[in-house]
């Protein structure tokens, strides 16, 4: 997967769940903020609102203004 898209949730019910794949890693959205999702560097950021990354076994949940997460078979952790 290669690029990069900048994603708005602007309003996320519990009953959805939306969720973005890319290599190997799943980030599921988890309430309405604005997110960032680099494929080239396998890494996401989360500007405002919170979301779950998955790979393999691992999870790390990243809050507001909080990080980035680099993975390659599974979330190595945080980084600001």
């Amino acid at each position: 997967d290669k690029g990069r898209a900048v994603v708005e949730g602007v309003e996320i019910r519990h009953e959805n769940s939306i969720r973005v794949n890319q290599n190997g890693a799943t980030t599921r959205l988890l309430k309405k903020g604005l997110y960032d999702f680099d494929a080239d560097h396998s890494q996401v950021r989360v500007f405002k609102g919170s979301a779950e990354v998955t790979a393999g076994n691992r999870h790390v949940t990243l809050g507001e203004d909080d990080c980035c997460v680099r993975w390659r078979s599974g979330p190595e952790g945080r980084e600001v």
